[in-house]
């Protein structure tokens, strides 16, 4: 019985240390995002059924997000793309029902992918896997992402595409 007590009397205490591990885990996670501009070329899609690959050189500069908190790279522990999303820019009206699959990928890690690609949707987003990238920049703050596409149909024209990835930004706790 005086076990259940003392469960209970530190109880409060113990839900509400949890409860300050999130809210400073918030404050020690910057939310950022990149917006970047790619062509998918009407040459890619002339053989269906078969993988393309578009190599993609991805700046990690978050000076100006780090910088309005004082912050700097080297005081974060983890870089997390928590949203890939792929817009069609032009040609106006259409959508994705060319691609079959599509995924991003980092060495042999997959960043984020999106299998049966739904549909008569423009914008699309991807699944991520929330993987730590820091281990993945290289020294000039790149990120070396190759983007695979697998397609349903051609295309008749180059599609221009807007890439969004969010990021979150997590701090080292000193």
């Amino acid at each position: 019985m005086l076990k259940l007590l003392l469960f209970i009397s530190f109880l409060p205490c113990i839900l509400s240390c949890g409860l300050i591990k999130n809210i400073v885990g918030d404050l020690l996670t910057l939310e950022a995002q990149q917006k970047h501009s790619l062509i998918i070329e009407q040459s890619f899609t002339s053989v269906t059924n078969r993988q393309v690959s578009l190599p993609l050189n991805i700046s990690t500069d978050f000076s100006k997000e780090l910088s309005e908190r004082g912050e700097t790279l080297e005081s974060f522990s983890e870089i997390i793309v928590t949203s890939v999303e792929l817009e069609i820019l032009s040609p106006t009206g259409k959508n994705f029902n060319f691609l079959k699959d599509i995924s991003f990928e980092i060495g042999d890690e997959v960043i984020a992918n999106l299998l049966d690609v739904p549909n008569n949707q423009n914008p699309i987003g991807l699944n991520s896997n929330k993987l730590n990238l820091t281990s993945f920049i290289s020294n000039d703050n790149k990120l070396n992402i190759e983007m695979t596409f697998e397609f349903l149909e051609t295309i008749e024209e180059n599609y221009n595409v807007e890439l969004t990835l969010k990021f979150d930004i997590k701090a080292n706790v000193l």
